[in-house]
């Protein structure tokens, strides 16, 4: 296996198609997204550049994180 892995090629084990929002997009707007989509993850770009990578889990924690400070307010 590990033979076989070392001379996998990434264009042939990746995933062909990312899905990309702009950095500018709002947390709720990007996690709709994946949503609808089924989707775990999203490549945020800024004037058409790669910038970052965002997950359901990135916007989970966003979220519990924000109730968290309200519950102490």
């Amino acid at each position: 296996m590990a033979e076989r892995l070392d001379s996998a090629l990434v264009r042939d084990v990746m995933t062909p198609s990312v899905f990309t929002c702009d950095a500018a997009a709002s947390a709720g707007e990007v996690a709709a997204l994946l949503l609808e989509r089924g989707i775990q993850r999203a490549v945020i770009t800024e004037q058409g550049r790669a910038v970052g990578l965002v997950s359901a889990r990135d916007l989970l924690r966003a979220v519990v994180d924000y109730e968290r400070a309200l519950a102490r307010a």
